[in-house]
């Protein structure tokens, strides 16, 4: 397997004829012996346990010579390595326009309310974040959270109010990686269904009691049951009417704590955005492994979703019982 002209995956430098190459034995990165030891480790470790493989550039290391129809008819994107049509213009799967370099990136124009703004431009007042990167880290929707970004930072609106937070928090802050806000607001949902129940409890015990002495009798009588239940209920409220009252307005508290997330969801991922990027840096000494680090640290997770929905249920209803 020859690797020259393929570059270093740690400093970024092309391999010369008599350089001596260390291989990961995880991932096939190619390194200059020299950096191996310099880490002691491949600089794309942290990315094994996504099942990153080091690709290249193909025809330096084929084996099998690759038919010319092939090649004309395929891409591979400079920023995420995905394959492409050899017609497109943009990377069906990040977005990226194909270039020749992965610098040319930073030179291209991206349309943000008439004005041509530069994928070198940063999306943030402390220029921690370039249009180009968070394209590569946000993934899906991309677009959308950049042209956000950039209208907050040029002064023209505020963060703009996300709708998807809205009416699926706390599960889009899973979705989009952001464990800590989604526990936030999933804690202020649980602690508002245990205070609903605490009033129900206050308000209606007579109905409450008889509804579990009639469960564990084993009555039958659905119609006498509900009657009998309804009556429980009216005595409650006529009992109770400050608490009955508060009751009826209860599922402000819900909505109020989703708007709420809806008004924080972008700063709360510009800063996740901002945090990730400032690590990744931090650790990557070249492009070419800040845009794999990117890729791979960033975008959705729909399983991270179901998991906070079962555990989240789970808790809920262990709390209730107590």
């Amino acid at each position: 397997m020859r690797y020259e002209n393929e570059k270093c995956s740690f400093c970024g430098e092309p391999f010369k004829e008599d350089d001596k190459i260390v291989v990961c034995p995880e991932c096939g990165a190619p390194h200059h012996k020299s950096c191996y030891e310099q880490i002691s480790k491949c600089a794309f470790e942290d990315l094994h346990k996504e099942g990153y493989v080091w690709t290249g550039v193909a025809e330096n290391f084929r084996e099998e010579p690759v038919a010319e129809e092939k090649i004309r008819q395929t891409k591979v994107c400079p920023v995420c390595q995905a394959e492409n049509d050899g017609d497109a213009e943009n990377c069906a799967n990040c977005g990226a326009p194909f270039l020749v370099t992965r610098e040319q990136t930073d030179q291209q124009k991206v349309n943000i309310d008439g004005e041509y703004v530069s994928t070198g431009e940063f999306i943030d007042p402390e220029n921690t974040v370039t249009v180009g990167e968070a394209a590569v880290y946000i993934k899906a929707n991309s677009e959308k959270f950049i042209k956000s970004f950039l209208r907050a930072k040029f002064g023209k609106t505020r963060q703009n109010f996300n709708f998807a937070a809205l009416f699926f928090s706390p599960f889009w802050f899973f979705y989009r990686k952001m464990y800590l806000p989604g526990l936030l607001f999933s804690g202020a949902h649980i602690a508002a269904v245990l205070f609903f129940m605490s009033l129900v409890q206050r308000c209606f015990p007579e109905a409450i009691a008889y509804i579990s002495d009639a469960a564990a009798s084993g009555m039958k009588d659905m119609t006498a049951i509900f009657e009998k239940y309804q009556q429980y209920v009216l005595s409650g409220a006529q009992q109770h009417p400050a608490l009955y009252k508060v009751l009826l307005a209860f599922p402000l508290i819900f909505i109020i704590i989703n708007v709420v997330a809806g008004f924080t969801a972008n700063r709360f991922y510009l800063s996740k955005i901002k945090k990730d990027v400032l690590k990744i840096k931090s650790i990557s000494p070249n492009k070419d492994t800040l845009y794999a680090y990117l890729y791979a640290k960033g975008g959705t997770s729909i399983l991270m979703v179901i998991a906070a929905i079962f555990l989240l249920d789970s808790l809920t209803q262990t709390l209730l019982m107590l």
